[in-house]
């Protein structure tokens, strides 16, 4: 496992807070805004405006802060404009934002005191709420033995991405830039799936600290969110996962690495009923085993034979 970095002194904890922006007019100021209000103050923004045609942009512009740093592209997709973030990024630790998402304003302050406590980490996650609505919010529901191990290293990743909510997600985390730099970022080119993976490959190869405090508000209820969009069949870490095997045969990392694919796999079915061939999805779920996923599996591969009409009952109970 790879060492990560020496960055200095940790008083001197320096973020650089990136943050993908396409079409948020309406909400990128208050995410902004909720940035400048951290009480941990060291840290510069990098906002990427991936080809916004709302006048996002504009709105970042009109922020009369030095820390703020606007950079324009053309519409790639989120994960291009996270990699052109992180690139751009000054300071040794990256910490994600999305557009629409909220910090509490001691997020970065409770991130640092997880970077100074754990040292050797590749990322560090905090836990979140899901906003569902104004006056609606729920916390993540995490694996038991990461509810155990509390403000910790995470015992195993991949049993707490199995066996419970994701334990953060892209607005909860903070990873080294070295590290990013070391898997090469983000894959892009897809709609689902490629933050998971960025943290599926940071955990086979470095240690992930984790303070379950819910400090990040995920707005579901905001519009042009990318998890409104039919993700691909399969999940893009097998292939990772498939090359990682192939350079080390030997080496065991968790029990439970090929039950997390197949688990992320089938709720990628599950949100495509009704939506495609149910031919092209029953293909797809050849590369999940029926020992590990009995019931889920025949309650998928029963749904894809009922029209689409029924689609979204069909989605909620295939995933009970």
């Amino acid at each position: 496992m790879p060492a990560p970095p020496d960055t200095g002194p940790y008083s001197d904890i320096m973020f650089s807070v990136v943050i993908p922006l396409f079409n948020k007019r309406d909400l990128i100021g208050e995410t902004i805004k909720g940035v400048l209000a951290q009480s941990y103050t060291a840290f510069e923004l990098v906002v990427v405006n991936d080809g916004s045609t709302d006048g996002s942009d504009d709105v970042v512009a009109a922020f009369a802060d030095p820390r703020i740093r606007l950079v324009q592209q053309q519409n790639q997709g989120a994960a291009a404009a996270r990699n052109t973030g992180w690139s751009a990024a000054r300071n040794p630790f990256v910490a994600f934002l999305d557009g629409d998402d909220q910090w509490d304003a001691d997020y970065l302050a409770t991130v640092a005191a997880l970077v100074r406590d754990f040292p050797d980490c590749g990322a560090y996650g905090m836990g979140y709420r899901r906003r569902l609505s104004d006056d609606k919010k729920v916390g993540n529901r995490l694996e038991t033995s990461l509810q155990r191990s509390g403000r910790n290293v995470i015992p195993d990743y991949f049993l707490a991405a199995t066996c419970g909510d994701q334990p953060f997600y892209t607005s909860s985390v903070c990873i080294r830039r070295e590290v990013i730099a070391y898997l090469n970022g983000f894959q892009t080119g897809i709609t689902h799936g490629e933050d998971l993976d960025l943290w599926a490959r940071i955990a086979l190869e470095f240690l992930i600290a984790f303070d379950p405090v819910e400090k990040v508000t995920y707005r579901l209820d905001a519009s042009n969110r990318a998890m409104n969009k039919r993700p691909p069949l399969g999940w893009v870490f097998r292939r990772s996962l498939e090359a990682f095997k192939l350079k080390n045969p030997t080496l065991h990392v968790s029990n439970y690495l090929d039950q997390c694919v197949e688990h992320i796999e089938l709720y990628h079915a599950s949100l495509n009923l009704g939506k495609i061939s149910g031919r092209h999805i029953r293909a797809a779920m050849g590369n999940i085993s029926w020992e590990r996923y009995p019931t889920r599996k025949l309650k998928i591969m029963i749904a894809t034979f009922i029209p689409s009409a029924l689609s979204n009952r069909v989605m909620a109970w295939s995933r009970r």
